[in-house]
């Protein structure tokens, strides 16, 4: 199976980045004397705006030009219909360039993340601050 992406969606749309301003990130190294962590961003988790927050990749079959979504949402693939697809499906989804992980949980969003934010380059780079609880995820 192939598929071509149409569109990537958003998947940032699950997440915040808060960056350290240069008096935060002073007052840190005087703390800790780490400037290269010091200055690190910090994700916190959110719920996409239902209004402008496109959470599904769009994919074309190259073979049958069936349309498939990829909801960033659960990770899982499904037709036009909502049905869900086969974890073929997602595979060919990765193959075509849409990022591994997704936002069913902190550490499936962290490799989200690390996929999206090129910089970070592996989820152990990844912060994650979960609201509900004030739990970060490092």
């Amino acid at each position: 199976m192939n598929l071509q992406i149409e569109s990537r969606g958003n998947p940032s749309a699950f997440w915040e980045e808060k960056r350290p301003t240069n008096e935060e990130i002073e007052e840190r190294v005087i703390e800790t004397g780490d400037y290269e962590s010091a200055a690190d961003s910090v994700f916190f988790k959110r719920e996409p705006n239902e209004y402008g927050d496109d959470t599904r990749a769009v994919l074309r079959d190259t073979r049958t030009g069936e349309i498939v979504y990829l909801d960033y949402h659960d990770g899982k693939c499904y037709d036009e219909k909502g049905n869900e697809l086969s974890d073929e499906y997602i595979d060919a989804a990765h193959a075509a360039g849409i990022s591994e992980g997704d936002a069913s949980d902190p550490e499936s969003l962290k490799i989200l993340i690390a996929n999206e934010e090129p910089f970070l380059g592996s989820p152990d780079n990844v912060t994650l601050v979960c609201d509900e609880k004030e739990e970060y995820y490092e």
